[in-house]
């Protein structure tokens, strides 16, 4: 018994959001597709009850190890992109200000909100105390620089 009025009480469900939805349609060019769907919920919602199974969707699971791959190397590639254009505008910024530095490497850290702090600065400079003054007026007295022979 039931199980009767289950599928008594989904069938009225299935037909009085007919009927709301029928009177809501801007055309009458939507009016086949939405009996065809509401149709096909009719069915599967009197049919549900006799079959005693669950019958909905499974649920999207997302494995939680491909995203935080994703994630780790978005941020690599990100942070190494950041890294080469950090270093090509701090580099010509020392051309400018008359300093000849052959090469600048950085090294960036990105945090979860976004912010970048420079961890440190590595170069190849014929004057590397020039190079030190203009960076940490440009930077931070606070950023460690280092400078490299060969690399």
């Amino acid at each position: 018994m039931e199980t009767c009025r289950q599928a008594a009480l989904c069938a009225c469900a299935v037909s009085l959001a007919y009927g709301i939805l029928s009177h809501l349609l801007p055309t009458e060019r939507f009016a086949k597709q939405l009996r065809l769907i509401l149709t096909l919920l009719l069915l599967i919602a009197l049919i549900q009850p006799f079959l005693h199974q669950d019958v909905s969707l499974p649920a999207l699971a997302i494995q939680e190890d491909s995203q935080s791959a994703y994630t780790q190397q978005y941020t690599q590639a990100l942070t190494r992109q950041t890294e080469a254009h950090l270093a090509d505008t701090l580099l010509e910024q020392l051309e400018a200000a008359g300093v000849a530095c052959q090469k600048v490497q950085v090294e960036i850290h990105i945090d979860q909100q976004g912010g970048i702090d420079i961890r440190e600065v590595r170069l190849q400079c014929a004057d590397f105390q020039a190079a030190v003054t203009q960076l940490h007026r440009t930077l931070g007295a606070d950023i460690t620089i280092t400078e490299v022979d060969v690399w």
